[in-house]
């Protein structure tokens, strides 16, 4: 399933419009007539019903007079919060076309004080928000949700980001979204989806195209994939041709998120897993993991890794088929040239994780396009020098922005967790809030490294990772509840999701 940006929407408009010769009048009109199509498929007894349609001035309220021309049996009401004189000419035709045909149109600014009505049709912004909602839209959409109507909300729900699935202070809570020609990306992010309501894909006669939109083709991580490179090992498997994982990870205090990154590699089907250690840290760690392989790598009992301990790693790095650096590793300056020097020296595969994110600086374009980052959103701002706020509304965008630096893999612990790699987005809907716990991201490091070291190309470890990491907190969910899941019981259920798909390709 494909997702495109506001964008993108409005550069297939023009395609269609310039290249193919579809009016944008027969789009709309269509798109009329398919919003129409799900009221009536939804609400069987509409002559029951009384409709109002509430049109802002874009080519949203435009889809809302071509609705209401489909509707005209059932005598929808319109209420228009602009004059006709802001309407678009396409939007204007079909203004005249309700007036014409005595549906009843009326200038209304304000809402109501009272009302009669079962259904309303969002008509009022779409895709076109930029920014705040601001009077007098905010006022109806305020009005709206407080009526405790049906809503159908046309293309996005007025005041969501159509990109980010951000949400103003006023924002229609919709029971169904009828969007046009592809769902939109802002109609997955949270908190946005909670806004949608049920989702219809509306094809309105967008031609198809013979080379992709501008931009990241954004597409839905569906399950067949993981079926796809989830089956059984050959039977003359043994643990070398299993993949072989370098973790470096660990620090004073953080020695249980190297544990839960090898553990989870191990148990997300690595043949072997080492671990670079701190020495003295050493004795906890091998207490904790039997199965993995201690690096002990010496530290003066200062509880860290340093430039000290290069020589000792880089030789471990001709051992392996992936790497993972990062997880409670710490941000010493000694530690982040450590991760700088690896980094710099290092043509294997490697997962950059965590407190090696910080090490990164500006040095984006030294990386290798078989790493893979795996930051949050915080993470993510400190990468491109912008605050958290600043991502969080523009992330679309500022992620295009980094992609042509970087030519890697992007883990963007978003919700949902989007993976890019060479123009392709993927958005992954498994998983639940029960994530947002300590250690979950060391677990998500050792599933996509272990998967790497299996032989998966960056993206689909990245993406596959993600899928079975999500899918792992969504089987849990009915044992622990979204506060009792902790980091060790989505690595002991990982095994389970991964048997599933396993038994099912036998």
């Amino acid at each position: 399933m494909q997702f495109i940006t506001s964008c993108q929407s409005r550069e297939l408009d023009k395609i269609a419009t310039s290249k193919f010769g579809i009016s944008g009048k027969t789009l709309m009109g269509n798109a009329g007539c398919q919003v129409a199509n799900t009221v009536l498929k939804f609400y069987p007894d509409t002559e029951k019903y009384k409709i109002l349609i509430v049109c802002g001035k874009g080519n949203n309220s435009g889809d809302g007079f071509a609705a209401a021309l489909s509707l005209k049996k059932f005598n929808p009401k319109i209420y228009m919060i602009y004059s006709p004189d802001t309407f678009s000419v396409d939007a204007n035709h079909y203004y005249l076309e309700c007036v014409e045909n005595d549906i009843h149109v009326q200038f209304q600014e304000c809402p109501p004080e009272s009302h009669q009505y079962d259904l309303v049709i969002d008509a009022m912004l779409g895709i076109g928000i930029k920014g705040k909602v601001r009077a007098p839209i905010a006022e109806w959409i305020a009005w709206i949700n407080n009526q405790q109507l049906d809503v159908i909300s046309i293309d996005v729900p007025s005041g969501l980001n159509a990109d980010t699935g951000n949400l103003d202070d006023n924002t229609v809570k919709a029971n169904i979204t009828v969007t046009m020609g592809y769902e939109k990306t802002g109609l997955y992010f949270h908190p946005g989806k909670d806004q949608c309501g049920e989702i219809i894909t509306a094809d309105i006669g967008f031609p198809t195209l013979d080379k992709p939109l501008s931009g990241i083709c954004w597409n839905l991580y569906e399950e067949k994939y993981a079926k796809r490179f989830l089956a059984p090992p050959p039977k003359d498997s043994y643990k070398h041709r299993q993949g072989k994982v370098l973790v470096i990870a660990g620090s004073r205090g953080m020695t249980g998120a190297a544990i839960l990154t090898g553990l989870s590699a191990l148990k997300c089907g690595a043949g072997l897993v080492k671990c670079c250690i701190p020495e003295s840290l050493n004795p906890i760690f091998e207490s904790a993991f039997l199965e993995g392989i201690s690096v002990i790598c010496t530290d003066n009992d200062s509880g860290i890794l340093g430039p000290k301990n290069f020589k000792e790693i880089v030789k471990e790095v001709e051992w392996c088929d992936s790497i993972i650096i990062g997880p409670g590793l710490g941000v010493s300056s000694d530690t982040q040239e450590l991760v700088v020097r690896i980094l710099e020296s290092c043509s294997k595969p490697v997962v950059v994780d965590a407190d090696a994110l910080f090490s990164l600086g500006n040095n984006i374009n030294s990386l290798s396009e078989r790493s893979i980052l795996t930051p949050h959103l915080g993470e993510f701002g400190k990468l491109v020098n912008r605050s958290k706020v600043e991502v969080e509304d523009n992330f679309i965008s500022i992620i295009e922005e980094f992609m042509v630096k970087y030519d890697g893999t992007l883990v963007l612990k978003t919700a949902p967790v989007s993976v890019i790699h060479n123009g392709q987005g993927s958005l992954n809907i498994s998983g639940n809030q029960g994530l947002a716990s300590a250690g979950t991201g060391d677990v998500l490091a050792g599933c996509i490294g272990s998967l790497v070291a299996q032989g998966l190309s960056t993206f689909d470890a990245s993406k596959l990772g993600v899928f079975i990491h999500g899918r792992a907190a969504n089987s849990l969910l009915a044992q622990t509840g979204y506060r009792g899941m902790t980091a060790k019981d989505i690595v002991n259920e990982i095994p389970k999701v991964i048997r599933e798909y396993e038994i099912d390709s036998l």
